[in-house]
């Protein structure tokens, strides 16, 4: 591997021979505001308040031997910004009519010196040429000089782009907006002197060039770039692993359809987009787990995706981004859970999410593959129960895994018999129902899937499906985790520090009994009260005499929570009771009847004789 690396200054990657390029498989400016107010403050330190040199991190490009460009690898984002800030000071240097300025003996040209880092020595070319989509707005909108007939401003020419173009230049506007703020603000003091404002324009100009060091990694030939390309995303840089793909992606359509390279760009960001956010990497390898028999590590993932885009042969790498797409639409349905068009399968997803990933599996498979309606719930409930189970009473993950990978592999498109065919195993493996109960007695209620347990005893109890769509619903310990110190608590649950052998408080608070639904307003008012208190709420008057109400759990909506309050107190007792309530439930409503498509109900909660 050809690889150097060096410590530079920033003027010389700026005033070198050769022009910066963003790769047309690199993303769009995106630096937020926060990014570049850090960058400003760096900037001001450095080179307003002369605190030294600055590091400006890695900047890794390709060098093709024998060309004069540079494609920028990595540090995309921190090229773009300064680029911004030299044309910024440039216009400014322009408005001021700032020409030269006395440096001791010597008369420096402030516009040359800014000029060499934005122009090549041609005093034409520039130096920086941004990426596909932004190429044209960068140069219109930054790079052209002010005082030029075809320069446009942010301010008042934004709006004759069309919405496509607004969308991709978005995040550049306000940046260099915000730059354009900040350099007001630096010279606001000068602006009436125009030596003084040259001298200080030039000393900024200089501090760049001179004091901003990064290390220049510069590598020559494809093959090694993309090798740094996955070191760098392993090692937790900016890079990401759509980045990669996408490289990948693009090289192979380039070289079978250059005609096609715009396209199959939109098709690739077009693909990123519907994930909203979803880590890429962890998408990308559910997606392969449903389509090869072996296992996919995230470090091979990369290697992998290659592999398949040349086994597809001519046309690979177009036939295997639309597959990726569609996959993509469908994992996001499955991971929002709001978006399948069946309300059941949603809340399924909704649930099944709040401690679960692998499940995303198979159920990404089932989507994709075509099956009828029935069929389609019928699998969402398998998981849901399987999951749920097989996590609950601590069994291996990867076993799991390795199950759901090997059903979503069963299934052939469109054939209902063989989804049945599939989920056997499944059923199978299903942890019995004792399992269930005893790990319920007998295990302190696990965080992760304590919403998901009291959510389906209440859908059950009451047929409220929306629960799973509630804004602002807590987990309530009605023993309260730190009791106030006027509340009676371990009088009427357990002590602290019981006998040897005896459950102590916190061994009741952590039962599943202990738990319920709550309101948040009523959850926040009620804190740590008494029994009394929290059933039927308080009254509290401030120092002006005025009173404030804060609701009880007698005023929930929920049923697990108003079954409740016939209760005058709550003691160890009903805790255990009501464990055994919750394990009954749970046991009803992940059962083969239940997956079968059986109605299941709960009764509400109620004293043993």
């Amino acid at each position: 591997m050809d690889i150097s690396a060096k410590q530079s200054e920033l003027g010389s990657l700026l005033e070198g021979k050769s022009v910066l390029t963003v790769p047309v498989y690199q993303r769009n400016y995106a630096w937020k505001s926060e990014q570049v107010e850090a960058f400003l403050n760096d900037i001001e330190d450095l080179a307003i308040r002369d605190f030294g040199e600055h590091f400006f991190g890695a900047i890794v490009v390709l060098d093709r031997q024998g060309q004069r460009e540079l494609e920028l690898i990595d540090g995309q984002q921190r090229i773009t910004t300064t680029v911004m800030l030299l044309a910024v000071l440039r216009d400014l240097t322009n408005n001021l009519d700032v020409t030269s300025v006395m440096v001791g003996e010597n008369l420096v040209s402030v516009p040359t010196r800014i000029n060499s880092m934005l122009k090549l020595n041609d005093q034409v070319t520039d130096r920086y040429r941004a990426n596909y989509k932004l190429e044209k707005i960068f140069k219109s909108f930054v790079l052209i000089a002010n005082e030029h007939p075809d320069r446009k401003t942010f301010k008042t020419h934004f709006k004759d782009l069309d919405a496509k173009e607004r969308f991709s230049a978005s995040e550049l506007r306000k940046a260099h907006m915000m730059i354009e703020e900040r350099v007001q603000k630096w010279f606001s003091e000068v602006r009436d002197d125009k030596q003084a404002a040259g001298k200080k324009i030039l000393e900024v100009v200089n501090r760049i060039r001179d004091n901003y060091q990064f290390l220049e990694v510069k590598m020559h030939n494809e093959d090694d770039a993309f090798v740094f390309f996955e070191t760098l995303n392993d090692r937790g840089l900016r890079l990401t692993p759509s980045d990669l793909l996408k490289n990948v992606t693009l090289q192979k359509a380039k070289s079978e359809n250059p005609n096609s390279l715009e396209e199959v760009l939109d098709e690739w960001d077009s693909t990123v987009d519907k994930l909203e956010g979803i880590q890429f990497s962890k998408f990308l390898r559910h997606y392969l787990l449903t389509i090869q028999d072996s296992k996919v590590q995230t470090k091979n993932i990369f290697a992998t995706f290659k592999q398949i885009i040349d086994n597809y042969g001519e046309g690979g790498a177009v036939k295997n981004l639309k597959l990726l797409r569609k996959s993509a639409e469908l994992y996001a349905q499955v991971l929002s859970g709001g978006s399948t068009g069946n309300l059941s399968l949603d809340r399924i997803a909704l649930r099944l999410n709040l401690f679960s990933e692998t499940h995303r599996v198979l159920l990404l498979a089932v989507l994709r593959g075509g099956f009828s309606k029935t069929k389609v719930e019928f699998a969402f409930r398998v998981v849901d129960a399987l999951s749920f189970r097989w996590i609950l009473t601590g069994r291996n993950a990867q076993e799991l895994e390795t199950l759901y990978q090997g059903a979503a592999l069963k299934l052939i498109a469109g054939d209902d018999s063989s989804l049945i065919g599939a989920f056997d195993p499944l059923i199978e493996a299903l942890p019995k129902d004792e399992a269930v109960r005893q790990a319920i007695l007998n295990e302190p209620a696990r965080r992760d899937l304590q919403l998901y347990v009291l959510g389906s005893l209440e859908e059950a109890r009451a047929g409220q499906g929306g629960v799973w769509a509630v804004q602002g619903l807590h987990i309530e310990h009605l023993a309260p985790q730190r009791p106030a110190s006027d509340a009676d608590w371990y009088s009427h649950v357990a002590k602290v520090k019981p006998g040897v052998g005896l459950p102590s408080y916190s061994d009741y608070v952590s039962k599943w009994g202990n738990l319920t639904l709550l309101e948040f307003e009523i959850n926040t008012s009620i804190g740590n009260s008494s029994w009394s208190k929290k059933l039927q709420g308080v009254t509290v008057s401030d120092t002006n005499e005025n009173d404030e109400n804060f609701r009880g759990l007698k005023n929930s909506l929920i049923s697990v929570t108003t079954d409740l309050t016939g209760f005058n107190s709550w003691t160890a007792q009903l805790i255990d009771q009501r464990t055994s309530w919750v394990a009954d439930g749970i046991v009803t409503l992940t059962n083969l009847n239940s997956i079968n498509g059986l109605s299941q109900r709960v009764s509400a909660f109620k004293v043993l004789d």
